[in-house]
């Protein structure tokens, strides 16, 4: 038999119940064995009246000191359980703001991987057409020469007669063709060899500087979008004043 109840409360009736039996040990008087089992019967048909009888005995000022205890301590559990709860709620709470944040953060950056990816891909397109751009410059730099050498020892021949059709002063000088022999096949109506090379000099030369001038718009068109780009950069991020602040 328990000495609480079914609602876990100390009982008086519970008291009585758990208690060990009086022996002789137990008074100060001495007892015969006919008292001890008296006392024995006594107890027994006591403790089969409580059984039968719960709430019989009144509770005294050390049950009720135990359950004001109990109640107490109820009150701490039931106190410290709806804490628990709380910290639990306020903990899923966090961590579910920081799954969500992470998952943010985490797309947040695949973005701007992404477009860091692209301004890094814009920049090398920019870098290579400037390296572009000056290896154009220096392929355009040396035709021009070559062009400019060529007339001015072109312009050292002597002025021959105007003709409808004739090969121009560098091709009959890279042909090594003298004005006279262009005037002679003009007037016999007949076509030399050495002119018919000159003639294929002249449509190469053409063809060259054709070449050159595609290559010069390209050059330059690709430098105009970089003196662009860097000029976008330096009003960006104010570098003249960061210079002048120097």
């Amino acid at each position: 038999m328990n000495i609480v109840d079914s609602d876990n409360e100390l009982t008086t009736e519970g008291i009585f119940l758990q208690a060990p039996r009086l022996n002789k040990d137990d008074v100060d008087e001495i007892l015969s064995d006919n008292d001890v089992n008296t006392i024995e019967e006594f107890e027994d048909a006591w403790k089969e009246f409580l059984l039968h009888h719960p709430g019989t005995l009144l509770p005294g000022q050390k049950i009720k000191n135990c359950r004001r205890i109990q109640n107490q301590i109820n009150e701490i559990q039931a106190k410290k359980q709806n804490i628990c709860l709380e910290l639990q709620r306020q903990l899923d709470f966090f961590t579910n703001s920081k799954d969500q944040l992470e998952k943010k953060y985490t797309k947040n950056m695949e973005v701007a991987a992404l477009q860091q990816q692209e301004i890094i891909q814009k920049l090398e397109k920019e870098i290579d057409d400037i390296a572009e751009a000056d290896k154009s410059l220096s392929v355009v730099t040396r035709w021009e020469h070559f062009f400019d050498n060529l007339q001015a020892n072109a312009s050292t021949l002597r002025p021959r007669p105007r003709q409808p059709i004739k090969p121009s002063h560098e091709a009959l000088y890279l042909a090594n063709i003298d004005h006279t022999e262009v005037v002679e096949a003009a007037r016999r109506g007949q076509s030399k060899v050495r002119l018919l090379c000159a003639y294929r000099i002249d449509n190469t030369l053409l063809k060259a500087k054709a070449a050159i001038l595609k290559i010069e718009t390209d050059r330059l068109e690709k430098t105009i979008k970089s003196e662009q780009l860097l000029s976008k950069f330096l009003v960006e991020y104010n570098i003249q004043s960061i210079l002048a602040s120097r």
